[in-house]
């Protein structure tokens, strides 16, 4: 949520088209322009009922998860992540998440 918030601020501030000139401008201008943005950000998150969880450090779980479903590297963590700890709801743009069978994508639109 924090990501796409801030790279969809970015395109709109700076005309970011893609993630290689997101970065760039995180690079030379570091978040300051978005401090008040990221500021509400996680006050929202502090307030509301999100909880953050424990990453799965298990490695062997991480690579089966990236291979039976042929994620990237940091969604089979995510995935990984969501199975040790009984999540089968997530909520993303990442289509990628269909190909695993544990979890359901919540429909945000």
């Amino acid at each position: 949520m924090i990501y796409v918030s801030i790279r969809d601020l970015c395109e709109e501030r700076y005309g970011t088209r893609n993630n290689s000139s997101y970065r760039k401008i995180i690079a030379t201008k570091g978040y300051a322009p978005f401090r008040k943005d990221i500021d509400r950000l996680f006050q929202f998150v502090e307030n509301s009922s999100v909880s953050l969880i424990p990453v799965n450090n298990d490695l062997e779980e991480w690579k089966e998860i990236l291979l039976k479903y042929k994620l990237l590297p940091y969604d089979a963590l995510i995935a990984a992540t969501c199975m040790s700890n009984g999540i089968t709801k997530i909520a993303t743009f990442d289509r990628d998440f269909n190909r695993v069978d544990f979890l359901k994508i919540v429909d945000m639109i």
